[in-house]
């Protein structure tokens, strides 16, 4: 009993608490876990979109230094950011496959068995003119 009757009159309107289940007492936990799961189970925020090094996958036409384009001294060829060139030696060796340069990028020419090199981004043979050359696909 929660009051004291005996300094009461006949007419009070004391009575005693009433008993609960034990579940009940814990309704108020249960919201909180779920907030707390909740919150622990939230996705990391996604890293951040940079320029693309070389090898790293691009979009034609975006520029320098943007997000969907390639560092400085790379250029986004075929979606695949590759390094800028004046002639072949400023191509960086690829074992196994020939790296030349073209159009003032760096071209990747499939090997005999038409692969081509693993890079950052999928590259895959392909004609190109009178040769096969390895050139990514749009993003998805």
């Amino acid at each position: 009993m929660l009051c004291d009757l005996s300094f009461l009159d006949a007419g009070s309107t004391c009575t005693s608490a009433l008993d609960y289940p034990p579940a009940m007492s814990h309704t108020a936990l249960i919201p909180a876990l779920f907030l707390l799961v909740l919150t622990a189970c939230k996705e990391p925020d996604p890293e951040p979109n940079l320029p693309g090094e070389f090898g790293e996958a691009c979009i034609p036409g975006e520029a320098q230094d943007s997000p969907d384009g390639c560092v400085e001294g790379n250029q986004c060829e075929f979606h695949v950011c590759t390094p800028e060139c004046i002639k072949d030696e400023d191509c960086p060796p690829l074992d196994g496959f020939e790296h030349t340069c073209a159009a003032g990028g760096c071209a990747i020419y499939c090997n005999a068995a038409n692969e081509c090199p693993e890079l950052a981004t999928p590259v895959r043979c392909r004609p190109f003119g009178s040769a096969m050359r390895c050139l990514g696909d749009p993003p998805e």
